[in-house]
């Protein structure tokens, strides 16, 4: 019994003794949680394992001075902010976006130079008699299209890709160190061609592009998609007779017959407004007039070949000086005003800007819309915004990022805009811009 006694004490004395050595190293560590080196180095190494699993040290967070960037605990203040706010983070960056659209349209459209391009428009007098039949003009032709609309209500066939869908705009700017413009060399042309033959060398684009129904002849399966609204007809007409074109161009340097031109030729080439001309007319006389005339065939002429089909136009400067003649020919301006900037003129043939309309075409099945409710066509139309959506972003979005990467040509920059594909693109923006700050921020 006293033996049992003896050991019992032993053991409650061992007992006593270890718990009053954990006690002093927990005591130690709570005093010094940084130094386990130190505790470590007063003891064996089970006392050491009971530091590292079980005091109070694991499990207090470190302390940090908070500074800039950081926080009591050592967090990035910018990482924090974006994980407890991720909703107003994004909508802060998309609200940034369009701070930087308007800010760019300010700087762009708006500065006292204004717009690099000049808008379409048509002169208008309410004086002149052209100008009220004109109008005339156009007031009937909407009342009898809204009257033919009404008559065909119950039987409206709309053919394949026979109406305007969509449009895909390019817009080049020379690049830095050029100051001749972006028709001055071979390079920049065929670097702006490479731009629409994404599309026009593709195959399937037909199956989306805007049908060319003008002609009634040809049957539908040979259609052709119409051509892009850019000044590159020219500078790859399927034709070019370059001394046709100089007899042009020597013309129409000569600022008097420039301004005959423009009064008779309305009425002696194209045939219109005759009677109110016929003074005029009656005071010029046979040798103008058959020049006139001439010369009036001779620009139709060449103009009937810009057609994009040819290779480029190997004196494609003298295409240059055409189109700074014609801008100035009220009835042939239509060919070029679009894709030149609005300080291009023959006395400065240099345009620093230019733009093109690649045209899409709906519907793209011949549909009859009159056996359907106008909220069914709406939403077949939708389901065709949403397919060519689908078929840009499949087969040119990438190709497009690359045209309009500024290293891939040196003599111009490219920017591309179309409507269908805007939401993406922003979305990717605002994509990239997120990883930026999170590679910024983040050590």
């Amino acid at each position: 019994m006293d033996e049992k006694n003896d050991s019992f004490n032993e053991n409650a004395a061992a007992t006593s003794y270890t718990d009053d050595k954990v006690n002093d190293i927990e005591e130690a560590v709570l005093a010094n949680p940084s130094s386990d080196e130190q505790v470590e180095g007063g003891g064996d190494d089970d006392e050491a394992q009971l530091i590292k699993s079980g005091t109070p040290s694991s499990t207090t967070p470190p302390k940090y001075p908070p500074s800039c960037f950081t926080n009591e605990r050592g967090n990035l203040k910018a990482v924090v902010f974006v994980v407890r706010n991720p909703c107003l983070v994004f909508s802060l960056i998309i609200i940034l976006c369009v701070v930087i659209t308007f800010l760019l349209q300010l700087l762009v459209f708006r500065t006292a130079d204004g717009s690099p391009f000049t808008a379409p428009s048509n002169e208008f007098d309410v004086d002149d008699e052209r100008s009220m039949q004109y109008d005339s003009f156009r007031l009937a032709k909407d009342e009898v299209a809204e009257s033919r609309k009404a008559l065909e209500a119950g039987n409206t066939i709309s053919l394949k890709q026979s109406e305007l869908s969509a449009v895909a705009i390019w817009v080049f700017e020379s690049g830095e160190g050029n100051d001749q413009g972006v028709f001055s060399s071979e390079e920049s042309i065929e670097g702006m061609k490479e731009a629409y033959d994404l599309f026009l060398l593709d195959p399937k684009f037909k199956d989306q592009c805007w049908l060319d129904y003008r002609n009634k002849t040809i049957p539908d399966e040979q259609r052709q998609c119409q051509m892009p609204l850019t000044p590159l007809a020219m500078y790859y007409a399927s034709e070019w007779d370059e001394d046709k074109v100089a007899n042009v161009i020597e013309q129409f340097k000569d600022p008097e017959k420039m301004e005959q031109f423009n009064t008779l030729a309305l009425c002696l080439v194209r045939g219109l407004y005759c009677d109110l001309l016929q003074d005029l007319i009656q005071d010029t006389s046979a040798e103008d007039i058959a020049s006139i005339t001439q010369l009036g065939r001779d620009v139709d002429s060449i103009t009937s070949k810009f057609d994009m089909q040819g290779e480029l136009v190997e004196n494609f400067n003298q295409v240059t000086e055409l189109a700074s003649y014609l801008i100035q020919v009220d009835i042939f301006k239509g060919f070029v005003d679009y894709g030149f900037d609005s300080g291009f003129s023959s006395d400065n043939p240099i345009s620093m800007y230019s733009r093109g309309i690649v045209y899409w075409g709906g519907p793209l099945e011949t549909r009859n819309v009159s056996l359907t409710d106008e909220e069914a066509n709406d939403e077949i139309r939708k389901s065709e915004r949403d397919a060519r959506k689908d078929f840009v972003l499949d087969n040119y979005l990438e190709a497009m990022d690359v045209q309009a990467d500024k290293s891939t040509h040196e003599e111009i920059n490219s920017y591309y805009f179309m409507t269908a594909i805007i939401g993406d693109v922003i979305l990717n923006i605002v994509q990239q811009v997120s990883l930026f700050l999170v590679y910024v921020f983040i050590p």
